[in-house]
């Protein structure tokens, strides 16, 4: 909190009604995070990114579940293939 503060942020550092929020929430269930023993080791040293389970970005929910919820994923697939056909006409290989 004193870090935000003497940053001039006063509506972060806080979970509280009225801060801004971002957290992930992370599947500690996972044998990768056992045991829990060091939460900070655990999430630098032995974290991948399937084992967060819910993003929540200036306090809304992004990521629910594993599932994004403010966008299409299909649809953002589809333009990833497309434009990886169009990419690969200029390769060598």
């Amino acid at each position: 909190v004193n870090g935000a503060i003497n940053l001039g942020f006063n509506d972060v550092g806080l979970i509280k009604e009225g801060f801004k929020a971002d957290l992930i929430l992370i599947d500690t269930t996972k044998a990768n995070l056992m045991p829990l023993t060091d939460p900070y080791s655990l999430v630098v040293y032995s974290m991948y990114p399937e084992d967060v389970d819910t993003v929540i970005i200036d306090g809304k929910v992004i990521m629910e579940n594993k599932k994004i919820l403010t966008i299409d994923e299909g649809y953002v697939k589809e333009r990833f293939k497309e434009s990886y056909k169009r990419i690969s006409k200029y390769s060598k290989t």
